[in-house]
């Protein structure tokens, strides 16, 4: 169901928290065990790599997002988020890569603690599988929404994440 690569020399207590937040979230999109979402953690030369191959952007970044199915995944009622119409009886929602290094900037920067940082990251990540995006204001706030209320769900402690 969710699979987790750890790229980095990295803290097992890290990992595991991230693994367990990848469940919880995978738990409340109703995910099935047959269903799968591909969690990645790497550093900067790997993700600068990778932003430039698939977004033209010659620099590390936070996380990416490379969605597998065009499916319909949404119901969002009363703060919940599930699967609502199923097009395929397994659902690839994709991957998300984390850079990790970013991540501890990012924390510090923003105040927050690195496992909820990392934590925030996964759902932002995510979200953008799920057909997401911030390229206008309105899609943006649906975005920040949504996101607030999985950090929530998650039990993340974020005063801000990101850049």
């Amino acid at each position: 169901m969710v699979s987790l690569r750890w790229l980095i020399r990295g803290s097992l207590n890290q990992r595991a928290k991230l693994r367990k937040r990848g469940l919880a979230l995978a738990k409340s999109l109703a995910l099935n065990d047959g269903d799968e979402l591909s969690i990645a953690v790497c550093a900067d030369r790997r993700m600068r790599t990778l932003n430039r191959r698939y977004r033209g952007e010659d620099r590390a970044t936070d996380v990416l997002a490379f969605p597998a199915d065009e499916i319909a995944l949404l119901l969002v009622e009363g703060g919940s988020v599930g699967v609502h119409l199923r097009t395929h009886p397994q659902v690839v929602l994709g991957d998300v890569v984390i850079n990790y290094r970013q991540v501890e900037r990012q924390a510090r920067a923003n105040g927050n603690r690195v496992a909820d940082e990392l934590g925030a990251m996964l759902v932002h990540g995510v979200v953008h599988l799920l057909g997401f995006d911030h390229n206008s204001a309105v899609e943006e706030n649906r975005m920040l929404d949504l996101e607030r209320r999985m950090h929530k769900f998650l039990g993340l402690e974020v005063r801000q994440f990101g850049h």
